[in-house]
């Protein structure tokens, strides 16, 4: 029809164009069907790779380790980077100036999987230049502005060393994305004004490893995580998925609890019952997979159990060991991380008690002691409240045989 081809010539043409095809083109590989769960578990074995190629006597880099465990590179180094381990990116990092360098380090420990955040300025500020959450109302004005004239050149730094993050500053919001790229100014802009209206601002978190030598008792991370569950087990509802965090930290439902999170920040956008334990089962029902639908009821039960023990008004004291006999953190941490274990023991010990004290004739005992308790990091900060010495800290560590 409307060629000048003839029958022969046509019937060529289609069997040339057939050999072509066969010959070309390589049907796309079905991708593998791999639970959330087994994903976790390899990208947390990913090290032994490692370790398995120096035993070898090969360089123990991502290439060998890729090739041991029968996965690509690409696959290997971000199973890897989960862990922690990134020698490459770890290099560029040390050979950054010092502000930039924390700064990176900041970043890494508040964002550790890709994502995208946005962050107040004056937050930014405080907790790089002076290890706090907000600017304190005593900076001089011009130490103030020439910090935030600073802020924005540090953070292009930390955009242009390479690292992973890609950074943007808009009037008094920062914009960060670890992974990817944002696109373009007009898309960001709405980005930052969903992400403002549905998901508000993040608090950064200071590097593990900072190398200063001053150590906050506060700071602890299994001390912060531990008051942060007892202090929201009095509520009913939360603000952020941000907030139930610490529930997953010590809780630890899942290997990977990224799916969890999802349904958890769904529960909370919604509120539909002014109960986030009624909200996140009626959302954990629906749930198609059993591993994030098992360790949603999971954590429900814990958070509906802690806040009955809360409701029964006992001693702040009590209420600690009714939270560890749920969670079951303390046997962990004496075995993992016994100088953690010293500063809960001193916690429950020695703060409780005379927090406790000063709020005995307060309608809700627990919830007002505890909420003085949060007010400690800011005193200790100030010089107004003092960390126990390491002498002292060393009359609760853990036994030497174990518990």
């Amino acid at each position: 029809m409307g060629s000048d081809l003839n029958a022969s010539d046509a019937t060529a043409l289609v069997e040339d164009v057939s050999y072509w095809v066969n010959q070309r083109y390589r049907k796309p590989k079905r991708k593998t069907l791999r639970r959330r769960e087994e994903r976790a578990a390899e990208a947390m074995v990913a090290p032994m790779f490692l370790e398995e190629a120096a035993e070898s006597g090969l360089k123990p880099s991502i290439r060998n380790a890729a090739r041991l465990a029968g996965r690509s590179k690409s696959t290997m180094a971000r199973h890897l980077r989960l862990q922690g381990i990134a020698p490459v990116r770890d290099g560029k990092i040390a050979a950054l100036p010092a502000p930039v360098r924390r700064l990176a380090r900041i970043l890494d420990s508040s964002f550790p999987i890709d994502g995208a955040w946005l962050v107040r300025v004056d937050h930014c500020i405080a907790k790089l230049w002076d290890d706090l959450d907000a600017v304190p109302e005593s900076m001089p004005r011009s130490t103030k502005f020439e910090r935030r004239k600073k802020l924005p050149d540090l953070l292009a730094a930390v955009t242009a060393a390479g690292v992973g993050f890609n950074i943007l500053v808009s009037g008094d919001l920062i914009a960060i994305r670890r992974g990817r790229r944002f696109h373009g100014i007009k898309d960001t802009a709405v980005w930052i004004e969903e992400e403002e209206r549905v998901n508000g601002f993040r608090f950064l978190r200071s590097p593990e490893t900072d190398g200063r030598r001053r150590q906050w008792f506060w700071d602890d991370p299994w001390v912060s995580d531990v008051l942060a569950v007892m202090f929201t087990g009095t509520w009913r509802t939360f603000s952020n998925a941000d907030q139930v965090e610490p529930w997953l930290r010590l809780l630890r439902p899942m290997l990977d609890p990224r799916p969890l999170v999802a349904v958890i920040d769904t529960a909370i956008r919604r509120a539909l019952q002014d109960d986030f334990v009624a909200d996140l089962r009626g959302l954990c029902a629906g749930v198609e997979n059993g591993e994030v639908r098992k360790a949603g009821y999971r954590l429900a039960s814990v958070i509906e159990t802690i806040r009955l023990y809360a409701e029964r008004g006992w001693e702040p004291v009590d209420f600690f060991g009714d939270v560890d006999y749920e969670l079951r953190f303390m046997k962990s941490v004496a075995t993992n991380a016994p100088k953690s274990y010293a500063k809960l023991m001193y916690f429950r010990n020695v703060v409780l008690p005379a927090i406790a004290a000063e709020h005995e004739d307060d309608p809700d005992p627990i919830y007002a002691a505890l909420k003085r308790c949060r007010a400690l990091r800011e005193e200790e900060r100030a010089g107004t409240w003092t960390a126990p010495t390491s002498k002292q800290l060393a009359a609760f560590l853990p036994p030497k045989e174990g518990l």
